[in-house]
């Protein structure tokens, strides 16, 4: 799906502790089938640019459309932004630190079921994507 960025600025904001401007008046457009990668020195802001793609964080001007999906600065609606979150999946920079589980199906389970999938559909939606990326199901144990 496509993704567009239209003037979008964003501030942290923790209480009273604020960092102004992490992004500031971006415009940007990911054609849909297309691959990307964002890349850039630590704090020249693609952890911000990404967390804005999944609704972690709003913009403070600006817009996002993923698809048919909007996040917007006035952005309210907790059911749209947890469609957002469904649809936008996020791997970290170290992803060895992500990883909590015993196992890599319980790894995987862990969103859907944090979404409220019960647990053996979670399991068919793990081998479902190991399938998808072309790796063997036997890893699901390990």
């Amino acid at each position: 799906m496509e993704v567009i960025f239209e003037n979008v600025s964003a501030d942290y904001q923790l209480a009273f502790i604020r960092s102004p401007l992490v992004l500031q008046s971006i415009d940007l457009t990911i054609a849909s089938g297309s691959f990307s990668a964002v890349v850039g020195y630590t704090g020249s802001g693609k952890s911000s640019l990404l967390k804005a793609m999944n609704g972690l964080l709003i913009p403070k001007e600006g817009q996002i459309k993923i698809g048919d999906l909007m996040i917007k600065s006035d952005q309210k609606n907790k059911e749209a932004l947890k469609t957002i979150h469904k649809t936008v999946g996020m791997v970290f920079q170290f992803p060895e630190s992500q990883l909590f589980a015993e196992t890599v199906e319980k790894d995987i389970c862990f969103g859907p079921l944090n979404f409220g999938i019960p647990l053996e559909k979670a399991k068919a939606i793990a081998r479902n994507v190991l399938e998808q990326v072309g790796l063997n199901p036997d890893i699901l144990s390990k």
